[in-house]
């Protein structure tokens, strides 16, 4: 499914790898139409794990979107401010079993790059670096109205801190096996005052 501009991600395009094989995911190559939108190959995208790709490609499309993003440098197009907040329910759980697969096979043979994945925060501090937002970046759990709370989060962040443009602001999650709800969510959008672009 073509990535168009202003269409929602489902990435199907990076999740064609069963999750618990870590390794298969570092040897998928770009595909082009998540390059137009990310720009150039991120320095650790061959190591990243399924979450910190589909966190770049979804902050990367927000930006574009919302006019942010300098296509020529892949960063933001002005000096601005500007954080990232995700809300999520899974968490990294995904690379956290992974890693514990690594770990069966003794500590000895436990990834340490697998292990670099095991917070959520990990995954949107990846899009940050990527496209040079300077502002705060972090992760909050939630169960319910999601999208709510991490857009709650982004305004009050700009009300109490007029140094900071905007914020972009969605969900990432990567749900296990076992979940009722069984798709890849990375949506993201730009908040900036008490709109949302």
């Amino acid at each position: 499914e073509p990535l168009q501009k202003g269409n929602p991600e489902r990435f199907t395009l990076l999740n064609r790898v069963p999750l618990g094989k870590f390794n298969k995911v570092n040897s998928e190559p770009v595909n082009r139409e998540v390059l137009a939108i990310i720009g150039s190959v991120p320095r650790r995208w061959g190591r990243m794990d399924l979450l910190s790709r589909m966190a770049v490609v979804a902050v990367g499309r927000a930006l574009y979107d919302s006019g942010f993003l300098d296509m020529k440098t892949n960063k933001l197009r002005s000096a601005d401010m500007v954080g990232l907040i995700s809300v999520t329910r899974w968490g990294s759980l995904i690379t956290d079993l992974a890693f514990c697969e690594t770990l069966a096979q003794g500590p000895e043979l436990a990834s340490p790059t697998v292990f670099s994945y095991t917070l959520p925060n990990i995954a949107i501090a990846e899009a940050a670096g990527h496209f040079g937002l300077t502002g705060p970046v972090y992760s909050i759990f939630a169960e319910h109205d999601l999208m709510g709370k991490v857009e709650q989060e982004a305004i009050l962040w700009l009300s109490n801190h007029p140094e900071i443009s905007a914020m972009v602001a969605g969900r990432l999650d990567l749900p296990p096996s076992y979940a009722e709800e069984k798709a890849p969510v990375a949506e993201f959008h730009i908040v900036n005052g008490k709109c949302r672009i």
